[in-house]
Formats: C-alpha cells, structure tokens, sequence
C-alpha cells in the first residue's frame, strides 16, 4: 500500500484475494470486502480517511458471493439494530457489486491471454 485514505483492512483483504488469483491458487470462490460507516443516519461505502475521522461507526464486511457466506465483519462504535441492518445491507450489496466487477475484469484478461 502506498497511499491511506481510508478503507485500509478492506483494500487489503481485496488485495489478498487478487495475489491468490495472481499466484493461481485454486479457490471455491473469491472474497470481496467493503467499508460501511454511519454519519448521522447516513450509511457511507468506503469511507475516506476524513469521512472516517467523522463517523460514529464503522464496519469492514468481507463475502464470498457465490457462496452466500459473509466471511469476516469487524465493527466498531455504536450501532442501532436498525443502523446496522442498513449498513450490512449496503456492504454486502457492494461486496457483491465489486465482485461482479472484478470477474468481468478477470474475464477480460483471460480472453486477451488466449
């Protein structure tokens, strides 16, 4: 990692998976990770380095997509039941999302290996 600003554990676990697929470790499914925080009654993903100064809560989701399985959280701070509902909502619809994105990119550079 060069550079801090913000979502630090979740670019590392993405990171971690990349390598994996890198190095050509066989894998039943990959990790995607994200950054939830709550400001007020806002929800935010990835949160930078000032927006996490100013949050009340956080959490770092980690899941693995096709399996449906969420395979790390790590909180911090206070959350409501209802706060928190949202927030692992959002994280696990951006996991998915980042997972999606990350596959198709994949993809693409297989098909320009081949």
């Amino acid at each position: 990692m060069i550079e801090k600003d913000g979502s630090v554990a979740s670019a590392l676990i993405n990171a971690a998976t990349l390598a994996l697929i890198d190095a050509g470790i066989e894998m039943n499914d990959m990790v995607s990770s994200c950054s939830v925080s709550l400001h007020a009654d806002t929800i935010v993903v990835d949160p930078c380095a000032t927006e996490e100064k100013s949050q009340r809560a956080c959490a770092v989701v980690a899941v693995s997509p096709i399996r449906g399985t969420i395979t790390f959280i790590d909180t911090s701070g206070p959350w409501t039941e209802a706060s928190w509902n949202d927030a692992l909502k959002t994280a696990i619809i951006a996991c998915t999302q980042l997972d999606v994105t990350v596959r198709e990119w994949l993809k693409g550079q297989l098909q320009q290996q081949q």
